[in-house]
This record gives structure tokens, C-alpha cells and sequence, in this order.
């Protein structure tokens, strides 16, 4: 199973075959049990082509934030240290990348997200 946003909503793939979903994107991805709430409810989504799918959106609904944890590989960590030491905060980053429990980073708002391959 696949889930798509697209600019007519949600499009969801299951065995190749794709549904347009009759949900907000923000509910739907929230949505407690969301793939039971697919699978159970696949007959009264409208069939679309393929082609639904070939442009799709960036998977963030437009009030949502877009959040990332720690440093994720070394070579990461060394650069970030690096551009940081003039300010003094080079530590900083050794601590978020061997921390037990990830630093949490606001990345950026939904406008300036895009979808993959853009």
C-alpha cells in the first residue's frame, strides 16, 4: 500500500491498482488505525488511472510543519561542527548525534517543501 497526495486529495495504491479518497489529507494522515480505515473502506473510493500519481505533492498538508531528529550520519555531525565552531557551538552537535533521546529541528513551513524529484 502506497498513499499519494495529489491536487485532487489522497490517492491510495493497493495491489496497482490506485483510489482517490474521499478525506482531508491532514485528517486522513492522522487518522488513528489509517490502514484498516483504507483497506476497510477501498470500495467506496473512486478508481483512478496510474496517471493520478504522476505528479504528486509533497506529503505535508498545508498546516502542517515539517520536523526532523539528531544528525543522521557522521560525516554530518563532523561538517555541522565544523560550520559551528566560530560560534562555540560546535559541541552542540556531538551532543544531538550521541544523544540517548534525538534533538528535534524545525526544518521549514509547508510552502517551501516539495515533493520528491522536485
Amino acid at each position: 500500500m502506497r498513499l499519494y497526495r495529489v491536487e485532487q486529495g489522497a490517492v491510495v495504491e493497493v495491489e496497482n491498482r490506485y483510489y482517490l479518497v474521499n478525506e482531508d489529507w491532514e485528517v486522513l494522515v492522522n487518522m488513528d488505525g489509517i490502514v484498516n480505515y483504507l483497506l476497510e473502506n477501498l470500495s467506496g473510493f473512486s478508481e483512478v488511472s496510474a496517471g493520478a500519481v504522476e505528479s504528486p505533492l509533497a506529503p505535508i498538508g498545508d498546516r502542517q510543519e515539517l520536523w526532523a531528529c539528531g544528525v543522521t550520519y557522521l560525516k554530518s555531525k563532523v561538517g555541522r561542527q565544523e560550520e559551528s565552531k566560530a560560534s562555540g557551538g560546535a559541541d552542540f552537535y556531538g551532543k544531538v548525534y550521541e544523544a540517548e533521546r534525538p534533538e528535534v529541528f524545525f526544518k521549514a513551513t509547508p510552502h517551501r517543501i516539495v515533493a520528491n524529484g522536485a
